[in-house]
């Protein structure tokens, strides 16, 4: 009987959890988006951070900023959005090699938030030779015991 409600309640809860879907909402509100060109740069190379779907601020100036690892947000220019709802900004990528993040920040328009990649950081996996090399020397330490162990059970056994 215990066990009959107890399937019951877990059903039950189930499906008010399946049922009871989050509230979702872009942050920060309006579409408003800032991106560059590429994901990621060569240290000191060209880049062009574009600010979009800001058709509301048309003639407003968004300021552009960038913040580093550890760092406080330092301002790198501003644009003035166009009439088709964007602007775009040219400039140097950092020289120092990580991952940055782009701040658009307008008065009366919405921020946003974007991120590139300074340097060709290795991809997941990209550096696996030397686990590779190091594998197979232990691989081939094991089976060089496993070797050395069957030679000695030969010559310990007697033939009956």
């Amino acid at each position: 009987m215990i066990k009959r409600i107890l399937i019951a309640a877990a059903a039950v809860s189930a499906a008010a959890a399946g049922l009871v879907m989050p509230a979702h909402a872009d942050y920060p509100p309006g579409c408003a988006t800032v991106a560059t060109d590429k994901g990621v740069y060569d240290p000191s190379g060209a880049m062009a951070v574009t600010v979009s779907c800001y058709e509301l601020c048309i003639g407003n100036v968004v300021r552009l900023f960038i913040v580093a690892p550890g760092q406080s947000p330092v301002e790198i220019g501003s644009v003035i959005i166009g009439p088709d709802g964007t602007a775009t900004l040219a400039l140097t990528a950092p020289v120092q090699l990580a991952s940055y993040d782009i701040i658009s920040e307008g008065d009366p328009c919405p921020d946003a938030i974007g991120s590139f990649t300074v340097g060709r950081l290795p991809p997941t996996g990209g550096q696996s030779n030397q686990w590779i090399v190091s594998a197979t020397a232990l691989v081939a330490t094991g089976l060089g015991f496993v070797l050395i162990a069957f030679r000695r059970r030969r010559q310990v056994a007697t033939p009956a």
